[in-house]
């Protein structure tokens, strides 16, 4: 496996903040800070970490206007997937660049009843 700094860095899409990236406190203080209720940094977290969604348009509890706003100033961007590999018992290997430019690698085991 190639060490992280040998892999080529993408360029960055865009300046926005990634909110993927931020704690629920600092999402808190990212839509006070656009004039918005801290509570909604719960229902962003509810539609990023439960249900997966990326998009903000559809995250329909949220109104258009503050959806349309989420669009120009941020953006949910999970880590850049460098290399993986899949081995014959099944184990599951990625490298992922976090952000700040380093890398990490994060394993995959599956069992039984479970996956490690």
């Amino acid at each position: 496996m190639s060490a992280c700094s040998d892999i080529p860095v993408k360029a960055e899409a865009s300046a926005k903040t990634n909110l993927l990236g931020l704690s629920r406190a600092q999402l808190r203080d990212f839509f006070v800070a656009l004039g918005e209720k801290p509570f909604r940094a719960n229902q962003l977290m509810q539609w990023m970490h439960q249900r997966g969604v990326t998009d903000f348009a559809q995250m329909t509890d949220m109104g258009k206007a503050l959806r349309s706003r989420l669009q120009e100033v941020a953006d949910i961007r999970p880590p850049e997937v460098v290399s993986w590999h899949d081995a014959a018992d099944g184990c599951r290997k990625w490298v992922v660049r976090v952000s700040g430019g380093s890398c990490v690698e994060t394993v995959y085991i599956p069992e039984k009843n479970r996956g490690t």
